[in-house]
C-alpha cells in the first residue's frame, strides 16, 4: 500500500502504521555500520523514528548516534558526552570517506 494517499483537496496524507524492527542481519545498512565501528552487536529501540517508513520503501536504514538510549537518552536530564560526540565524528567521517571513495 502506498503510504501517501490525496483527499480530493490536493492534500497528502501519510498513513501512520507500526513499523516492524529493523534489525535484519542482512540489511547491508546494518552491515557497513557494523564494519565501521568494529561490530556486530544491534539494538532494539523503544521510541518511533522516520526509519519504518524508510524500511517499508526498500531504503535501507539505520537508527544510530552517539551516546547510550538505555542510559541516557530521552529521560530527564539526558545528555552526551564530549568524547561520545568524538566517536560519533570519527564513525561519520569514516562513512562518509568510504561513501565517496
Amino acid at each position: 500500500m502506498d503510504p501517501f494517499d490525496f483527499d480530493l483537496h490536493g492534500f497528502a496524507q501519510l498513513r501512520i502504521k507500526r513499523a516492524e524492527g529493523l534489525i535484519h542481519q542482512d540489511n547491508p545498512a546494518v552491515q557497513f555500520a557494523q564494519r565501521l565501528l568494529g561490530t556486530t552487536a544491534t539494538t532494539k529501540v523503544a521510541f518511533g523514528t522516520e526509519a519504518g517508513f524508510f524500511h517499508g520503501l526498500g531504503i535501507p536504514t539505520i537508527v544510530c548516534g552517539p551516546g547510550s538510549m538505555a542510559a541516557q537518552g530521552h529521560k530527564a536530564d539526558e545528555f552526551i558526552e564530549i568524547s561520545q560526540l568524538e566517536a560519533c565524528n570519527r564513525m561519520l567521517a569514516a562513512a562518509v570517506k568510504e561513501l565517496c571513495a
